[in-house]
């Protein structure tokens, strides 16, 4: 992906423009809209789905994806806006315009770049990817956000990257090893430490923007927590009853072997003891 100067005659004029619309406030018409005035203002030849239907937000959303379709086809280009890669919708856009020979752009304003005429980049997007960037289950979701998370850390994930405790103990390592200059003596992360870290990252997440994948993870990730924990407590009771006796020290055998050698005595004495006041009948018996 590379940055593309507008100013250059190769790029097409007539753009159609795809951002991401389920699930946000108003459709995201107003990002649109902002975004369409911009590239209308460079010059550029916009179709901008917000203004479709008269901005009607209520249609069915296939009638707006046949609709859309069509438009990219007949369009010369595609850009993306931002959050486009998590969009159904951007998605089938996107690759629709690839498999018809479109070029596709990611919009990026200049704000945090240099002074530029006009303010945005252009990204060029690199055509056919080896896979899709995302997946979608076409069938409505009936569980709860516990039940999906519960499903999504004993099932195949489980499979593919083994138990949490000795996955997040490398990664805990890793972070000990990286952050080794900034932690305090004795202070290390531990494998449950990880989870609690990407918990975080998911309700920063959720606090800019809500999607209910943040939410499944964000269970899921406690319910490692506690695996991570009971299966700490489950290896430590095992190596606890499996240990063997240990050898004695030095020490030990001293005081055991003095014993030995103080009984061995006290039994010699006995015998002759008994030896020496057995009555003569009794010493006839033995003889």
């Amino acid at each position: 992906m590379q940055f593309v100067d507008i100013r250059e005659d190769r790029i097409p004029k007539r753009l159609y423009l795809s951002g991401p619309m389920t699930g946000i406030p108003q459709h995201n018409h107003p990002e649109l809209t902002r975004v369409a005035g911009i590239l209308r203002k460079a010059g550029f030849d916009v179709d901008n789905p917000a203004e479709h239907f008269d901005g009607d937000m209520n249609r069915p959303r296939s009638e707006y994806m046949n609709h859309d379709l069509r438009v990219v086809i007949d369009r010369d280009a595609v850009v993306l806006l931002k959050g486009w890669s998590e969009s159904a919708g951007c998605n089938a856009e996107m690759f629709t315009a690839w498999q018809c020979g479109k070029l596709v752009y990611r919009y990026e304003d200049a704000q945090s770049a240099p002074v530029v005429n006009p303010p945005f980049f252009l990204h060029d997007m690199d055509p056919a990817p080896s896979k899709l960037p995302y997946s979608v289950d076409p069938s409505p979701i009936h569980e709860s956000i516990l039940q999906e998370a519960d499903s999504l850390i004993h099932g195949a994930r489980r499979s593919t990257y083994g138990h949490p405790r000795e996955d997040y103990s490398k990664v805990a390592g890793m972070f000990n090893a990286l952050f080794s200059g900034r932690l305090k003596p004795g202070g290390l992360f531990k494998p449950e430490d990880i989870p609690k870290i990407v918990i975080l990252m998911k309700l920063s997440r959720e606090e800019h923007y809500h999607k209910r994948d943040n939410l499944v993870d964000g269970a899921g990730y406690f319910g490692l927590i506690q695996m991570i924990i009971d299966e700490e407590k489950r290896c430590e009771e095992a190596k606890n009853s499996s240990q063997e006796p240990q050898e004695p020290s030095i020490a030990e055998w001293k005081t055991m072997l003095a014993g030995s050698t103080e009984e061995l005595a006290a039994t010699e004495d006995h015998r002759a003891f008994a030896k020496e006041h057995a009555s003569p009948a009794a010493v006839g018996s033995t003889s």
